[in-house]
């Protein structure tokens, strides 16, 4: 978290990165501090563990999703 950017962005896009962070609902915490109210966090993660594979490894995911997890992530968070 930066003190100098809290609240300072209308978006904060986060495409294929919460597969790689081991404390979710912290990153998250930390880029929502960075969001003006009001704004957009947009994101994208691989779904569907059963697909977890040799790439998933090679490419240092931690996990794949499904909708409902990520749904209980965020609402965690609230």
């Amino acid at each position: 978290r930066r003190e100098d950017l809290r609240q300072a962005y209308d978006l904060v896009l986060l495409f294929d990165i919460l597969e790689h962070i081991p404390d979710v609902p912290g990153f998250l915490a930390a880029a929502l501090d960075h969001l003006k109210p009001g704004g957009w966090l947009l994101f994208n993660v691989p779904a569907l563990p059963s697909l977890f594979s040799v790439y998933d490894e090679a490419a240092g995911h931690l996990r794949r999703y499904r909708k409902g997890e990520l749904k209980g992530v965020l609402a965690s968070m609230a």
